[in-house]
This record gives structure tokens, C-alpha cells and sequence, in this order.
């Protein structure tokens, strides 16, 4: 079997899993499960000892062959919280979870037994997390068809699958992923096919991926962080190219009715707060091998009009924090 999965310090259990209760959101927190190796090598990735193909299978919480009857046991191993009725959501990240048609199999026959045994747990509600390269290469059969069975089986449970985009061209994806430029369709495309597949459990979203520094989105802090070229930060407006303005608006459009948050798209900015230990080593990768494409003012010149951008970037984008950026994307 070659889908390999996390092990994670499970936060009410005070062991390791491959599905546990992780700190995110409010109390009583997410239950999680973390897929290892990715297509993609995003250059300030949080995840990269784990997610890049040339350490992930050394990472020592790393494993392979993993019984899917494993996953459903941690899953009913993990106890209801107290004074709450589940914990709020059941998240699937990575690494890349849906890197082969065998991961998609593999997840959703671990997800539909969840589902079968307390889908209650996590109140009947499920994110993916995704960089849509193999779902915007058209692979949507086995997901439809696992979608599908899903619903059949427990008709209350939503999947929302968000498709991290990695800049708003093919030359800032290339940047973004330090990947073959032309994987950009595919990122872009993820969203749509999602959508075609028009299934009642399904809710495509789409997150704007290594933006401007969370720091700056939030207006906390002097920090001014971000990947730029021609002298704009990357997802300035004026980037866009013409796929990234159909995404955008069909996305804004569609979405604006479940939350007037979504009348911008989310952004997870390029990570700089000190409570984020993994966010300063990503950081000196950043600076280590694109010295000149990331400008931080802590370290670089400043250069002329660059920061100003960042007002133009959050007229269209917005971070919240995931107590309430999830269940808006969640809300029924």
C-alpha cells in the first residue's frame, strides 16, 4: 500500500494516532487525520517534513500499511468531549489526500465507516483539504462514486473539499509550489470539477494559499511579508490571470449566500506568528532558496510601493481564524 499517514499527539487520549483530536478552532477542538507525501513542494509549507517526497518517508511519525480498520479504531477510541455533544468538525489534510485514485479509495472507506459507527462525533461535518492537482487532472470518478456512497449510508454528513490555490498565475504557482508550471491548470480546475459532479453532500471551496503575511491580513503587528514579482506582491490584482478572475468571481457568486465573509476569498497568509513554531523555519526556507522573491522588512530593503499593495490584496481577500472561517464554510 502506498498511502502514507501522520501519526499525531492526540490531545484527550495523550497518545499517538492516526485519527485525533487536535487543537483547532474553539473548544472542543477538531478531530484530524494527516495524510503524508504531496505532488506539489510549496516553498513555505508547514508541513514539509512530512509532505515533501524527499523526506516524508523518513519522517519518524510517518507510516505506511496502515489497516483502515486502524484509523476507525482511533477514531472510536477518541471519547465525546465534555459539555459539548461532539467536537466540531473532522478534518483531512496532509501532505495530500488525494494524491492517487488508492488514497481516495482509502480515505472514504475510512471516512464511511466514521460515519457508520458516530458521524454525531464530529456533527455530521467533514473538510478535505487539497492541492487539486489530481482533481483538476479530471480524476473525479472514484470520489463521485465514494461521494455517493457516503450519502447513501449516512445522508447527514457534508464534505466540503477546499482547493488550496497557489497564486493567480502559472509563473507564481511556479514560485509558490516549486513545481512544473504547467500543474497551474490543474489547481485551477480542481474547483470547477468539484462543482460539475453537482452532489448534494459536497461543497467545493477554495482558499488562497501563501499570501500576504497572516500578521498583516489581521492588522496586527509591523511585519510586512510576501512573495512578489514586477514589483507587486503575489495575488495583487493586476497578477490575475484570466482563469484566476473566473475562479474568483464564480466563487464569490456562489458563495456569498452562505456567509458575507465569502463575498472575498479566504487567504491563509504566508504564517509569522511566534505561536506557530513551524512558521520561522518555513520562513529561512523562504529566504534560503528565493532570496529575491521574498521580501520581508525585517531582512530585505524596503522596496518602493510594495507595501501600499498589501491594501489592494485585502479588498479581496480575508483570513479569519478557523473558530469562525469554518463554520461558515460548513453552515448548512
Amino acid at each position: 500500500m502506498d498511502v502514507y499517514i501522520k501519526l499525531q499527539e492526540c490531545k484527550v487520549r495523550k497518545t499517538k494516532a492516526t485519527t485525533a483530536v487536535q487543537i483547532c478552532g474553539d473548544p472542543p477542538y477538531e478531530i484530524a487525520l494527516r495524510f503524508a507525501g504531496c505532488s506539489l513542494k510549496c516553498l513555505l509549507c508547514f508541513a514539509a517534513g512530512y509532505s515533501y517526497a524527499d523526506k516524508f518517508k523518513s519522517n519518524k511519525d510517518v507510516t505506511s500499511n496502515v489497516p483502515i480498520m486502524s484509523l476507525t479504531d482511533d477514531f472510536r477510541a477518541i471519547p465525546k468531549p465534555e459539555r459539548f455533544n461532539g467536537y466540531n468538525w473532522l478534518r483531512v489534510l496532509g501532505g495530500e489526500p488525494f494524491l492517487s485514485e488508492e488514497h481516495i479509495e482509502y480515505l472514504f472507506d475510512a471516512l464511511i465507516q466514521m460515519a457508520q459507527t458516530d458521524s454525531s462525533k464530529f456533527y455530521n461535518r467533514i473538510v478535505i483539504q487539497t492541492n487539486g492537482i489530481h482533481i483538476g487532472r479530471g480524476n473525479t470518478q472514484t470520489l463521485s462514486k465514494k461521494l455517493q456512497n457516503l450519502y447513501m449510508l449516512n445522508p447527514e454528513v457534508l464534505v466540503v473539499i477546499e482547493t488550496s490555490i497557489k497564486g493567480t498565475n502559472a509563473d507564481e504557482f511556479q514560485v509558490v509550489t516549486q513545481s512544473p508550471r504547467n500543474l497551474y491548470e490543474y489547481n485551477m480546475a480542481s474547483y470547477f470539477n468539484l462543482k460539475q459532479l453537482g452532489l448534494t453532500n459536497l461543497r467545493p471551496m477554495i482558499v488562497a494559499g501563501f499570501g500576504i503575511n497572516t500578521s498583516s491580513l489581521i492588522g496586527k503587528g509591523q511585519n510586512k511579508i510576501t512573495l512578489h514579482g514586477g514589483g507587486r506582491p503575489f495575488y495583487h490584482p493586476d497578477n490575475w490571470s484570466e482563469e484566476f478572475k473566473l475562479l474568483y468571481d464564480d466563487f464569490v457568486t456562489t458563495n456569498t449566500q452562505l456567509s458575507p465573509l465569502f463575498s472575498k476569498m479566504p487567504m491563509y497568509g504566508i504564517e509569522d506568528r511566534p505561536n506557530w513554531k513551524w512558521a520561522f523555519p518555513a520562513l529561512k526556507r523562504g529566504r534560503e532558496h528565493a532570496p529575491t522573491l521574498l521580501y520581508d522588512n525585517k531582512f530585505n530593503p524596503t522596496l518602493p510601493g510594495l507595501e501600499e499593495k498589501f491594501e489592494d490584496i485585502k479588498k479581496l481577500f480575508f483570513f479569519e481564524s478557523p473558530s469562525v472561517y469554518y463554520p461558515a464554510m460548513l453552515k448548512r
